[in-house]
Formats: structure tokens, sequence, C-alpha cells
């Protein structure tokens, strides 16, 4: 009876087991769509199953060949769940590769009809420690409505740019309304001392800014990001002070006035582009060269100030501020700019051109003024002059024109052609004659024609072509300015 209880007992418990037990549900790796547009992300959803660690179930996913096509941003995470977006590089056919619990996926990322980004990068292998490089997204929208901004990379847990990286920008966004533009950033490696003895041991990766836009109906943005820049990382040589100039520079002087005054404050400007350093950096080189240079005592010189262009980070203008202190012919220092030129790996150095200005004393000011004055109101008498002489000549000659009878010339011919030359009426023909410098022909012509009543009034032609072909001459300004100098006696 025992045994049968026994027996009894123990197939109950064999039961119970066998109903009680489950197999462990194993761990869902899902992506959300086959099919997307450039600049939408895939939904990669993982989940641990109970008992298992969520890290090890990422860690066997293949991020790596994954990463080769995405950028991979984790978007939430909790014991057992994770969520990432998966952001593709460029349009086309992908696949995730699958993995122990992922079956993998094929899909196609499809171009975006809203959006279209160029990317340019500014180097291509290598840089210099400290040198700065663009990385610029030509942008092209189809409707002004879409917002759009240029932000720095924020890394992962696989994706992220090496430590001592500096971002700078400059226009980081498009104007309200703009549909083509172009937005820049300025990368910089300053590598930490621990790492400046493996400097070429390897590439170090860097990541892309990343555009965002901003749909007017959907809080989710288009997020579009370049590939990854492999780059080796060249050491500065040794000989370099701490502050020097870096890139492929070009300074030109803008070129100073021609004269100025003694205790005047003139700026000296000079336009550099082509520089390949942080804004600080740039500064900091800069006063220590400018400090260096060779000073003039004719001149009292103050701090410079540097002013960066807003569209490049290259390119900007140094304004040295200087009093004119000496006089007369004074010659700008012939200046030497050392930089280091990272396209051939050299030491450079370039020479201002040689500038000179004209410095004038108080009394010399005055005089410069005074004969200035001078000039002026010569130049407007002379103008006056010259415009009353053809004024005059021709009213003279409108007035030979309509005579007929030459016995009425004599008066006021002899009249007009003093007021003409600016001298005395003259009382007779021959007077007359040696006057205006006519020929004995038309003086004998003139004085017959007047005492005659019948006329073939050729006079009329000779006496026109006379006073026709008269220019203003420098005997006739001799007369004018004694004419004037009459004027004014009488006023």
């Amino acid at each position: 009876m025992v045994s049968r209880f026994r027996w009894v007992y123990l197939w109950l418990f064999c039961m119970g087991v066998i109903f009680s037990w489950q197999p462990a549900k194993a761990a869902v790796v899902s992506v959300s769509d086959r099919q997307i547009q450039l600049g939408e992300a895939l939904h990669l959803q993982v989940r641990a199953s109970s008992g298992e660690s969520l890290q090890k179930v990422l860690a066997d996913l293949p991020w790596q060949q994954w990463q080769e096509d995405f950028i991979v941003q984790q978007h939430s995470y909790s014991s057992d769940r994770a969520t990432y977006y998966l952001y593709p590089y460029q349009v086309g056919p992908f696949e995730l590769v699958p993995s122990v619990h992922f079956t993998g996926k094929k899909g196609v990322v499809l171009p975006n009809s809203m959006v279209n980004i160029e990317w340019q990068k500014g180097v291509e292998s290598s840089v210099f420690q400290r040198q700065s490089w663009p990385w610029r997204a030509q942008i092209r929208l189809a409707d002004s409505g879409l917002r759009v901004s240029l932000e720095a990379f924020i890394g992962g847990d696989w994706q992220k740019n090496p430590l001592g990286l500096g971002v700078s920008f400059g226009q980081q966004s498009l104007l309200s309304g703009e549909i083509v533009g172009e937005l820049a950033s300025w990368y910089q490696w300053q590598p930490l001392l621990a790492e400046e003895l493996n400097l070429q041991a390897q590439p170090q990766r860097f990541y892309s800014p990343v555009v965002v836009v901003q749909q007017p109906n959907s809080n989710r943005p288009w997020k579009f990001f370049d590939r990854p820049l492999d780059l080796m990382i060249k050491p500065l040589p040794s000989f370099l002070p701490p502050q020097v100039l870096l890139g492929h520079l070009s300074l030109q002087p803008q070129a100073v006035p021609f004269w100025g005054m003694q205790g005047d404050l003139l700026y000296w400007q000079w336009q550099v582009s082509g520089a390949q350093m942080s804004q600080a950096e740039f500064i900091v080189a800069m006063q220590q060269l400018l400090a260096e240079q060779p000073k003039n005592s004719e001149f009292e010189w103050f701090a410079p100030t540097i002013e960066f262009s807003q569209t490049s980070q290259s390119q900007a203008q140094v304004r040295i501020p200087m009093r004119l202190q000496g006089t007369g012919k004074i010659l700008l220092p012939r200046w030497q700019w050392r930089y280091f030129d990272l396209q051939s790996g050299k030491l450079a150095v370039q020479q201002a051109p040689q500038q000179q200005i004209w410095v004038l004393a108080a009394w010399q000011q005055y005089s410069v003024f005074a004969a200035a004055v001078g000039l002026v109101v010569s130049g407007v008498l002379l103008f006056f002059m010259v415009l009353r002489f053809y004024w005059l000549r021709w009213q003279l000659l409108n007035w030979l024109k309509h005579q007929e009878n030459p016995a009425l010339l004599a008066p006021e011919l002899w009249r007009a052609s003093a007021r003409l030359l600016a001298q005395p009426v003259m009382q007779s023909w021959r007077a007359w004659q040696q006057q205006v410098k006519a020929t004995d022909a038309l003086r004998e012509r003139l004085e017959k024609s007047a005492y005659s009543r019948a006329s073939d009034g050729a006079w009329r032609e000779e006496l026109f072509a006379q006073f026709k072909h008269r220019q203003f001459s420098l005997a006739t300004f001799k007369n004018y300015i004694k004419w004037l100098i009459k004027v004014l006696q009488r006023a």
C-alpha cells in the first residue's frame, strides 16, 4: 500500500515538472522598414530575454559591418530593451548582415526629392596637428518652408570623434526662405599629450557634422551625414615656435594714403587668407608676429585688431593703428611674415612691398590748402573767361549775319570787338585792323563798302570768317586778367 502511494506521488511530481517547464524566450532583434528615403532612419529594436544580458546581445550584433553604410544613434535604452536609429550615408540598396540573434535584412535607400546635399571635405588623407580644415555642405531645397541647420556630430558607443577634436561653425543655418546655400564647419585636432608619441601609428577617424532638416508638418527631422574621414596626423616640426601661423597664406597690404597730416591716426590694414588654424591660435600667433616686427620712430604704434570673415574662418583682416609723428617722405617698414606652409611642409617667409606716405606739418597743411584754393579759384575764373569769350563771339557772329548795310558797321563792330578781346574801343578801321589782326584787303573792302551805295556783300563773308576762327589764346587770357583787375579796382 505504501509502495503504491509512493508511485502515485512520484507520478504527480513528474507531471507537475513537465507542465511547469517552458522553454526560455530568445532575444529579439528587429528592423522597421525595408525602404526609406535619404535622411530617414531605420529603427533597430533589441529586446533581451529573461535571464540574458542586454549588453551581451548588443555585443553580438555586427555593428562594425553596419557602420560601413549607416550612422548609428541610440534612441532609448532600458534594462532589457534598446532602440537605435540607423541613418544611411547614401542612396542605393543596403544589407544588414545577420548575426546570432538577427536574421539579416535587405532594403533600399531612395533619393530625397525635397533635399539635395553635396559634401565637400577640405582634406584627403593626412593633416598636421593643430591644422584646421573645413567640412562643408552645399544644400539645395525644393521647399523654402524647410528649416536647415548644421550641428556637431554626437557619437555613441561605436562611432565617435577622437578626443581633442575641436569643431567650430560659421553660418550654422540657412536663412528663412533660402533654398540654396552653404553651411560650413571647421575641424581641428589637438592631440592629447599621451597620444603625441603615436601620431603616425594609425589613422584617426573623423565623423562629419550633421545637416538637420525640420519638416513643417512633422516632429521627426531628416538627418544627413557624410561618410567618415580617416586621416593620418602628422606632427609639426620640432623647430617651429609654439606660436606660428599655419596654412598656405596670402598676405596683402591695402595701399596707405598718399599723404597725411602730422598727428593723424592711420590704419595699416592687411588682408590675410589661407590660414588653417583655430581663430584663438591665429590671434595669438599674429600678435606675437606683429610684436617682433621692426617699428619706425616716425610712427606711434598701437595694439592691432583682428577681424575674421563671417563666411570663411581662413580669412581675416588685421588693422594696425599708428599715429603720424614725423614729417616729409616716410617709408613704412618692410615686414617679413613667417608661417608654416602646410602644402609644402616648410617654413615660408613673405615680405611686404615697400610703401610710403608724405606727412605734412601744420604750416605745410595751410600752404597746401591755400595753394589748392588758389588753383580752384584760378580754374573757375579761367572757365568763366573762356565761357565769356565764346559767348561774346557767338553774339558777334549772330549779329553779323543780320547786317546788310556796311556803313552802319563801324561803331558797333568796334565796340563788339573790344568786348570780345577785352581791349579799348578803337576809333578807326586801321586801329581796328591792328586790334583784331585783320588783313589789309579786309580793311580796304570794309572802308570802300562803308562809303559806297552798292556793295557785293563779300565783306560779310570775310568778316564772318575773321571772327569765326578766332580762338581763346594766351594773349586773350592776359587781356582778360587785366580787365578783371580793373573791374575789381572799380568795385
